[in-house]
């Protein structure tokens, strides 16, 4: 009898069970975080609009903004849609390398967001003694 790697079998479906007590509220809560996620999407790309078509807020503290919420835009939409799906569908499985995905951008993301605040906490902190360019660049 020939032995088979079964290694694929070891890995399998994770079961999130984040709203178990609360399943008749299921509906509400997709409404919710609807509504959340819709706001986020939407105020962030009008930040990112703002300041791209305004050319007096092209001044690195606004570049950073714009760039934070792009990375919101991102951090976002790797978490969100899952709960949305599993609120609405209740289809609470989630494959290994899907969780896998979706930790690791999760988790770069939210890297890259606190080094943008870090970077821009050291400009507000340095300003005062060496002025990065806050004129326009026109």
């Amino acid at each position: 009898m020939e032995e088979v790697n079964q290694t694929t079998e070891l890995l399998g479906d994770f079961f999130l069970v984040g709203f178990a007590s609360l399943e008749q509220y299921r509906f509400y809560f997709f409404v919710f975080f609807l509504i959340i996620y819709l706001l986020t999407l939407s105020g962030n790309t009008i930040i990112i609009l703002v300041v791209w078509s305004n050319v007096r807020l092209h001044i690195p503290m606004y570049f950073f903004i714009a760039n934070l919420s792009f990375l919101d835009l991102w951090l976002v939409s790797t978490t969100g849609p899952k709960l949305l799906s599993i609120l609405l569908t209740n289809n609470k499985r989630i494959s290994f390398q899907a969780c896998f995905a979706q930790l690791y951008m999760f988790h770069s993301l939210a890297i890259n967001e606190c080094s943008f605040l870090a970077i821009m906490a050291f400009d507000r902190c340095v300003w005062p003694y060496i002025p990065l360019l806050d004129t326009p660049l026109s």
